[in-house]
């Protein structure tokens, strides 16, 4: 090809510099854009070749001279040959130092169990115990340099009847207050820790009772019985058949209780049976200064000494019986119409039935509830209130208890109920029974 330069054996020995490899490239930034071509090497790159010096027909180089440029060689790295970048080691964060007593503590509770410990001769009570410390009281302050000293302490429980002692190794270290020292288990999880932690759960759970200086034990005493077999099987069916049937008694008896005080009521004063007869009352207040039971028709039976200074007399209207009322004397002090006495045919022996009545029961009668007498001896028997004029004028002063008459039917109260006590039974109908009774006899028609 014309105008290319023919090297000769010299020259290409002397041009044939061993040429220096280019450095590995460096990993590039993170987040740098790699460069579109690599660098190219500079002439210093090359070096002559080492059988290429000191040879006889090695071309001089002058100084004057224009030296050639030697050809610049590009380095094409090769993908597999490129130098994978090596990540960049990140920085750690800083741990917090972690105190060595972090786990043992105040991580644990502290329970107020009842025990003794002894190290050497000396005896101490303790104030309180975890899972790896025990505090105990102390007279005096212990020394300083008997603190973080190891000791093998002796812990004893003192239970009824028998005592359990532990030995752990334990280390001084101060207390929670002035007076008590809080030795630290040196090796918490050693052979004590499955008796301690007994101790101090069946403490948490409440099986142990505190008396004293002493622990009590009251969890179960015994295992648990097996399964049932197919004949206790039956044996709790019928118990359990008993049961409901006792239940079912019991909730009868409170509906019946329940059922008989909403819809029976009793007075609070009780009444009595007696003889019937007219009664003679006090008109004014004052005192009884004459009584005379032995009376006849037409003579005075009794004077009064009212409080206006006059004296009144009263003559029996009849040849009849006397009673007198209760609290009736000669001297007896009488308001207006307090009972005196009452009178009676001779050879009479009707019977009537004399109440107080509270002002809601009275009305409740009125108001369409059934009335009735409950008699010392069982009997219950309906009775119709009879209001009076007495009874109006109580209501009128204001009382609470009024005066009525309860009149039985016929025949029902004989000479022998005289004097029994009775009690005035109110009794409320239930809305669907009054209805029922109503249109029955609608129904029969």
């Amino acid at each position: 090809m014309p105008g290319e330069l023919k090297l000769t054996d010299d020259m290409r020995r002397t041009l044939g510099a061993t040429r220096v490899e280019p450095a590995a490239p460096q990993p590039a930034p993170q987040g740098s854009v790699p460069p579109a071509y690599p660098p190219a090497a500079s002439p210093e790159g090359y070096a002559p070749h080492p059988s290429s010096q000191g040879h006889p027909h090695a071309v001089p180089q002058h100084p004057h001279r224009h030296q050639q440029a030697a050809p610049q060689a590009y380095a094409h790295p090769h993908p597999a040959q490129e130098a994978a970048p090596q990540p960049q080691p990140q920085a750690q964060p800083a741990q917090p130092a972690i105190a060595s007593s972090f786990v043992t503590e105040k991580e644990h509770p502290i329970c107020p169990i009842p025990f003794t410990v002894q190290i050497g001769d000396d005896k101490m009570e303790g104030t309180g115990l975890s899972l790896t410390h025990a505090y105990v009281r102390v007279p005096v302050s212990p020394d300083e340099g008997l603190i973080g000293t190891r000791h093998l302490a002796s812990i004893q429980f003192q239970f009824e009847g028998f005592q359990l002692d532990l030995t752990p190794e334990v280390i001084i270290a101060r207390g929670r207050e002035h007076g008590e020292v809080a030795l630290e288990f040196a090796d918490p999880t050693g052979a004590h820790l499955p008796q301690l932690r007994y101790v101090i759960n069946s403490f948490i759970a409440g099986d142990f009772v505190t008396l004293g200086a002493f622990l009590s034990y009251t969890g179960p005493v015994k295992p648990k019985s097996p399964k049932a077999q197919a004949g206790e099987k039956k044996r709790n069916y019928v118990k359990s058949l008993g049961v409901i049937l006792v239940s079912l008694m019991l909730i009868a008896v409170a509906l019946n209780i329940v059922m008989q005080r909403y819809i029976h009521s009793y007075e609070p004063r009780p009444v009595f049976i007696a003889q019937a007869g007219q009664e003679l009352r006090s008109t004014s207040a004052g005192q009884i200064t004459y009584l005379n039971p032995e009376a006849g028709e037409g003579e005075v039976i009794y004077s009064i000494s009212a409080n206006s200074g006059d004296i009144l007399n009263f003559q029996l209207p009849c040849d009849c019986t006397i009673t007198l009322a209760d609290g009736v004397f000669e001297g007896a002090t009488v308001l207006p119409s307090d009972p005196v006495l009452s009178f009676h045919q001779r050879g009479e022996t009707r019977v009537q039935v004399e109440a107080m009545m509270s002002v809601e029961g009275l009305s409740r009668a009125v108001n369409g509830e059934n009335v009735s007498i409950v008699m010392s001896d069982g009997r219950v028997l309906p009775v119709k209130v009879i209001q009076s004029s007495a009874t109006n004028a109580a209501a009128q002063n204001g009382d609470l208890y009024l005066p009525v008459r309860l009149q039985a039917p016929q025949g029902v109260l004989t000479s022998e109920d005289i004097g029994k006590p009775a009690r005035v039974r109110l009794t409320r109908t239930l809305p669907f029974l009054k209805k029922f009774k109503e249109e029955a006899p609608a129904w029969a028609l």
